[in-house]
């Protein structure tokens, strides 16, 4: 036992000083703990070199890690995009296995070895991807929700798939039957526990965080033992355990005093990968390994990208779910290790799928860091595509007079807005990118459209010339300067809020002509209702409303640049000419509030 405390104290120190060191490089933090993990292991400074440990390290690791990917288990996020996750989600697992799977028969592995890995490169990281996303708070808009649905039906997927493996051998219904319903018995005690049980226990507990804490691991550990006797993984359980967790009212807060042991067991997870990997055998898996890191990186993304093109989703979505799902999963560890104890594969399968995990986990840090650059390099090249797949009919236009409002990203904004511009007696146009939501909302009688609003053809069928008030809930920079510059070119005159996650964005949208930029993550009935109110009155408020952001944000921006090196791109120029810009400002406001009033007497 003091050894085991002190090999985990050997890897938390070399962890932090590693991690100190690749921050510092700005690069992902996972690659530190797998090169601290190299240094401490056998083949390093074999600091740590006894097997055992270090496979009770990587068990503990992967089982507090599971059970916290179960804690971000919500099977309301698959209602919510619909048939792109159930039709999409299992399509992506079918053709992804089926293209690792040929692969590796053609590198001559025999076909369970070829299963194992066709199963590795299906599934992709829910953990790391919903911990990506969230730090670029894209998890709400529509490729982070198609990306996360599709990520919760394969972690269940991967259950089933378990289940088929562990009677391989020797396949027989019945066998297969057993199995599954052991499987169903374990589900389907943690969905009575969470219906029935759990509610009331843990209603109670919440008065007392330590109790709420301890009862929440206890629920983990209980259903790793029930795991365990029923023929599978610890991990499994815990996993499950999380699920059940996740389905009461208290799964935020427990996920919130979870997460600094979470991040302490998964230092340890990704330190013993790190530790596992076998030098000497790394060369005859560098083929398998180039090959199958293709099928991951490219091939996968690719396959995702048609099928939600396929499913009427725009080009851009479509990139960015395939970019977001292209790395290996953290349950392919599990599978594999389960297939050595089955005597399915050897410790040269578990060696390529840790390299597999690693690599592809580090390469889509930066594709998911570089997403948007990334698709608009390719963007030339993808807009082909818009002849081959047709593109729905919620596309076309059918207006009986121009828009005086339009709204882009309806799932973003306050649904009490639309009632709001009825009251003052204005014609709105919604365009949004989700088809699924156009054709719900047509349904419903309002007036929108699908496609992107960044689309010269469709601004162009919209007559921004006659438009009042646009507004983006986009929070893409790029995206936004797009509209602005296409409303400013048409000749629009409209007001246009638009929003942005950062500071810096923001100074950059007010710069190319934004008339107010909201900075939180949606937008509000209260923050824009003085903006629908003074169209029909002044506009002179909008333009004062605009120079005080500014002038806020400018002292924001200065407090920023002294606390923390942002690493944003300078605007000190900018920043200098604000008088010379605020001026600009007050010189156009007097224009617009002119427009307005001849646009009031006019509807008097």
């Amino acid at each position: 036992m003091e050894q085991l405390i002190a090999d985990i104290g050997i890897i938390i120190i070399f962890a932090a000083i590693v991690g100190f060191i690749i921050k510092g490089l700005k690069q992902p933090i996972i690659l530190a703990y797998i090169l601290a993990g190299l240094l401490i292991g056998p083949y390093g400074f074999h600091l740590i070199g006894e097997e055992r440990t270090i496979e009770i390290i990587a068990e503990l690791g992967i089982t507090f890690l599971l059970f916290v990917v179960g804690l971000e288990m919500n099977f309301g996020k698959i209602k919510e995009v619909g048939k792109v996750v159930v039709v999409g989600g299992i399509l992506q697992v079918a053709l992804s296995f089926l293209v690792a799977f040929v692969a590796a028969k053609f590198l001559q592995f025999e076909v369970m070895p070829s299963i194992y890995a066709g199963i590795v490169v299906a599934f992709s990281s829910t953990l790391l991807v919903v911990s990506w996303l969230a730090d670029k708070k894209i998890l709400e808009t529509l490729e982070g929700r198609i990306t996360v649905g599709i990520l919760v039906l394969q972690d269940v997927l991967v259950i089933l798939a378990l289940s088929f493996l562990f009677n391989a051998d020797h396949f027989s219904f019945t066998l297969l039957g057993l199995s599954l319903l052991k499987g169903l018995i374990l589900l389907a005690t943690g969905f009575i526990l969470s219906r029935y049980a759990l509610p009331g226990l843990f209603h109670f507990a919440a008065r007392y965080p330590e109790l709420l804490f301890v009862a929440s691991l206890a629920l983990c550990f209980g259903f790793a033992f029930l795991a365990l006797k029923l023929g599978f993984s610890i991990s499994i359980g815990a996993f499950v355990a999380g699920v059940t967790i996740a389905n009461i009212p208290y799964s935020a807060d427990l996920h919130t005093r979870i997460k600094a042991l979470a991040n302490f067991f998964n230092t340890l997870f990704f330190v013993a990968l790190g530790m596992q990997i076998a030098l000497p055998s790394l060369g005859k898996l560098i083929l398998p390994t180039v090959i199958l890191l293709a099928i991951i990186l490219l091939v996968k993304p690719v396959i995702v990208f048609f099928l939600c093109l396929f499913l009427k989703y725009d080009k851009k979505t479509s990139f960015l779910s395939g970019i977001y799902l292209g790395q290996a999963s953290e349950f392919g560890l599990i599978v594999v290790a389960q297939g050595m104890i089955l005597g399915h594969v050897g410790a040269d399968m578990l060696s390529l799928t840790i390299l597999l995990i690693i690599l592809s986990m580090t390469f889509s840090s930066y594709l998911i860091k570089y997403d948007t650059r990334i698709y608009y390099v390719l963007e030339p090249w993808l807009r082909n595509l818009d002849c081959i797949f047709k593109k729905p009919k919620e596309s076309n236009i059918v207006l009986k007079e121009p828009p005086a409002v339009v709204l882009y990203g309806y799932e973003d904004l306050d649904q009490g807005l639309l009632d709001r511009f009825n009251s003052v007696k204005k014609s709105v146009l919604v365009v949004d990118k989700n088809p699924d939501l156009v054709k719900h909302l047509r349904q419903k009688g309002v007036n929108c459209v699908y496609g992107e609003l960044s689309d010269s053809g469709l601004l162009e069928r919209l007559e921004p010339s006659k438009t009042e008030l646009l507004i983006s809930t986009s929070l893409e920079l790029r995206e936004n300067l797009s509209v602005i510059e296409h409303f400013r070119k048409l000749g629009s005159r409209a007001v246009i809020i638009v929003a942005a996650s950062r500071v810096k964005d923001s100074l950059k949208l007010y710069e190319e002509g934004a008339d107010y930029v909201v900075l939180p993550n949606y937008l509000s009935e209260k923050q824009i209702g003085v903006v629908v109110e003074d169209l029909s009155k002044d506009l002179n408020s909008v333009i004062k409303s605009k120079v005080e952001h500014i002038a806020e944000l400018k002292k924001k921006e200065e407090h920023l640049s002294h606390v923390q090196k942002t690493g944003m791109i300078p605007i000190d120029a900018f920043l200098k000419d604000m008088d010379k810009y605020a001026k600009k400002i007050s010189s156009r406001g007097k224009s617009l509030a002119k427009l307005g009033r001849k646009r009031k007497n006019e509807t008097l």
